[in-house]
């Protein structure tokens, strides 16, 4: 997946503008997933 097509997915992710539902049926990323990169992007 495209870099930058991710971190908007977080960003929404972020503001509650978005279901996970809906980011894996436009991504097949599953909840688990999303979060692990939402927790790394806190990290970094």
């Amino acid at each position: 997946m495209i870099h930058s097509k991710l971190d908007g997915i977080v960003r929404i992710a972020w503001e509650d503008k978005i279901y996970f539902d809906e980011i894996k049926l436009k991504t097949s990323r599953h909840e688990a997933g999303v979060i692990k990169i939402m927790r790394q992007q806190l990290k970094s």
